[in-house]
């Protein structure tokens, strides 16, 4: 369980370290050796669509081309356990699919987060300033 209280008056008031909490997420030990050859598979799903999509140009995620991961989750995971037309596993597009919904969802949430805690600045800075101009 993540301990995490933040205050709308401070900045942060009981937040662990960023060391902390990157160790307290065992990325080798609670994902990777858990799903090895899945997670190769994903690769392979980023490998092929970036030679389909961008022949030639270093792999990269376009996340604004393709939005409708739920979508494409359902119409892969309709045919999983078998391989698509380009020879990649559905159950593997699940998966790619899945992790891109995830990722964007959760900058969606960090950026919301973030022009929250921006508003919240400014909201201080201004009353600092106007505390300032009263005296």
């Amino acid at each position: 369980m993540t301990r995490c209280r933040v205050d709308v008056g401070a900045a942060s008031v009981d937040e662990k370290s960023e060391h902390q909490r990157r160790k307290d997420r065992p990325l080798a030990r609670g994902c990777l050796w858990y799903f090895p050859d899945a997670l190769m598979a994903v690769a392979e799903v980023s490998r092929i669509g970036g030679e389909q999509h961008h022949k030639g140009d270093a792999l990269h995620w376009e996340k604004d081309k393709s939005t409708d991961h739920a979508d494409c989750i359902v119409r892969h995971l309709a045919d999983s356990g078998t391989l698509d037309k380009d020879g990649i596993s559905h159950t593997a597009k699940v998966a790619w699919r899945a992790l891109a919904l995830l990722q964007t969802e959760l900058e969606a949430a960090d950026s919301e987060l973030r022009v929250v805690r921006d508003a919240q600045r400014v909201e201080r800075l201004k009353a600092a300033r106007d505390g300032i101009k009263k005296t």
